[in-house]
């Protein structure tokens, strides 16, 4: 199993590093042999998948670090058809000679068959995209950033489709520093904004973060169909 692990790996790596630099090469080497050592197959108790995963530098130190989703299958036999398992983010600090440490470990992100989830190091932040559904598309985006020895949730984006051209829609931004709330509603021909303000909560720990995120007290609300806000 051990070695499976390590073959899934080792190809998206290489296929991540199809373009990269000899630096970028040892830096993909080395967070693969990080996942491997934080979540060691023989253990026997979870049976961890590595998904996507992107290097950046997120605690501003000018060392690579590292991000990527940990999947836990759900073994029960007796489990929901759409039930298949659950996935955390994984959250690796890298040291100057070029090995990483795992830092933080998420709580559940929510796993489901039809919604795909990747992260991204992008700007000093960690990024999870989750996308999927039905009838159309809907896409949840949470925003990540160290603080202070902590990894907190510090802004959220969601919108919502009715057409694959995304024409149709609506959604809303949630700045959690400054309390900030921006809801929008669009078709073709269309486009309606609305800001307000609410008192920003305490922020929440990577770690104890967990899907669906509930709506800070004061940032309810969207645009419906006839452009109206509802709170």
């Amino acid at each position: 199993m051990a070695n499976r692990l390590l073959l899934i790996l080792l190809t998206i790596f290489i296929s991540a590093s199809s373009f990269a630099t000899p630096v970028e090469q040892d830096l993909i080497k080395s967070a693969s042999d990080a996942f491997q050592k934080a979540f060691p197959k023989d253990n026997g108790q979870e049976d961890y998948n590595e998904g996507e995963n992107s290097l950046g530098d997120i605690n501003n130190d000018g060392v690579t670090d590292f991000v990527t989703l940990l999947y836990t299958p759900n073994k029960d036999p007796n489990k929901a058809p759409n039930d298949i398992g659950d996935t955390q983010i994984a959250v690796f600090l890298g040291n100057k000679e070029g090995s990483f440490s795992l830092y933080k470990l998420s709580g559940s992100t929510f796993r489901h068959e039809r919604i795909d989830q990747r992260v991204e190091i992008r700007k000093g932040s960690i990024f999870l995209y989750r996308r999927g559904g039905i009838p159309c598309c809907g896409e949840d985006v949470f925003q990540f950033k160290l603080r202070t020895k902590n990894i907190v949730l510090i802004g959220s984006e969601y919108s919502e489709f009715v057409d694959l051209d995304q024409n149709n829609g609506f959604g809303k931004s949630i700045n959690f520093i400054t309390g900030d709330v921006m809801y929008w509603g669009q078709t073709m021909k269309k486009r309606k904004e609305v800001k307000a303000k609410f008192k920003p909560p305490a922020l929440i720990k990577i770690e104890d973060f967990s899907y669906p995120v509930g709506e800070p007290k004061g940032a309810e609300g969207y645009i419906d169909e006839k452009f109206n806000f509802v709170k």
